[in-house]
């Protein structure tokens, strides 16, 4: 969510079908100048779920290589421009070739296009036959253990999401050669580990890089008009109550 009249981003705790939000200090992420309030909307989840994922579940490592399923979607975008920004080698795992144009722009290491190559086959030609470190599947179902294969033995393999279904099929014999198989959800992580990662340093790593990619006439690029007209960066200072409105027009008392 945004801060009305703030250069802040936040993360709320009881959903946003409200005017007015109640925000914990520790929840509260200041706007980079370099992105405006579309883009800055893609953060709060997709970018701070990607990072605490490869930092403090992968312990992603500068040179490994990182397989991310999904590569063009919100997830998968961010996280092939927070593995490149780790120091890492970012594949990106697309459907067609205009993902795969859309993946390379983004940043990848190496793209597999899955219309045109077979996956064992193209990791196996990117890694001399001796498969990915980390593997990131944000689909779940029969794909997680398809990814499990690709990873190395001793490699990662990451559980983000389960549209794709959340009965997984997965060879013992993957297990029994160091194959580890995890996951990781930001809603059910520690107060503590979120408010780490959402230091700037952490959520917004790849300083230079293109930012979030929005689709064109989708409703976050659309509503760009709207935000545009949004004041930034307004002086505040809490009061010692909390009392203070945090917007113009706020009720007297009411906290955003």
């Amino acid at each position: 969510m945004a801060i009305y009249g703030h250069s802040d981003l936040a993360v709320a705790v009881d959903g946003l079908f409200q005017e007015w939000a109640l925000v914990r200090d520790d929840r509260l992420l200041e706007l980079s100048d370099t992105l405006d309030w579309a883009e800055g909307s893609a953060l709060m989840v997709n970018y701070l779920t990607t990072y605490l994922a490869l930092t403090k579940t992968a312990k992603v490592r500068s040179g490994q290589i990182v397989l991310v399923s999904g590569a063009t979607g919100g997830v998968g975008h961010a996280g092939m421009q927070t593995a490149k920004a780790l120091g890492a080698r970012p594949v990106g795992r697309v459907s067609s070739p205009q993902k795969a144009r859309r993946a390379t722009e983004t940043g990848a290491w190496a793209v597999i296009d899955s219309a045109s190559q077979k996956l064992d086959e193209a990791i196996a030609h990117l890694t001399d036959g001796h498969g990915v470190d980390i593997a990131r599947d944000p689909v779940g179902g029969p794909r997680l253990g398809e990814l499990t294969r690709s990873v190395r033995p001793g490699g990662t393999v990451m559980s983000l999401g389960f549209t794709g279904g959340t009965q997984a099929p997965v060879d013992v014999l993957d297990l029994f050669a160091g194959r580890l198989v995890t996951g990781y959800g930001v809603h059910g992580d520690s107060d503590e580990e979120i408010a780490k990662g959402l230091r700037p340093s952490a959520v917004w790593p790849p300083t230079g890089s293109r930012g979030p990619s929005l689709t064109a006439g989708s409703p976050s690029t659309t509503s760009r008009a709207a935000t545009s007209a949004w004041p930034r960066g307004k002086p505040w200072a809490p009061s010692s109550s909390n009392s203070e409105p945090l917007a113009e027009g706020a009720p007297e008392g009411t906290p955003t």
